[in-house]
């Protein structure tokens, strides 16, 4: 009986495991997604050249 909860326990901790790092992963995309739309959406790509240009000459 102990050795069938123990197994069980193990699956249920490892199936949380994998389901938790899915979640964690597919909240990062998100968010990284979401950073990115915002970045690109302020700054247009005119602005985007100056700013490499201006870090090209200060480097």
């Amino acid at each position: 009986m102990v050795g069938i909860v123990s197994k069980v326990g193990v699956l249920f901790l490892l199936f949380f495991f994998c389901f938790f790092c899915f979640f964690f992963l597919l909240f990062l995309l998100l968010f990284l997604l979401l950073v990115s739309f915002f970045y690109f959406s302020t700054i247009s790509k005119n602005d985007g050249l100056a700013i490499a240009r201006g870090l090209w000459h200060t480097g």
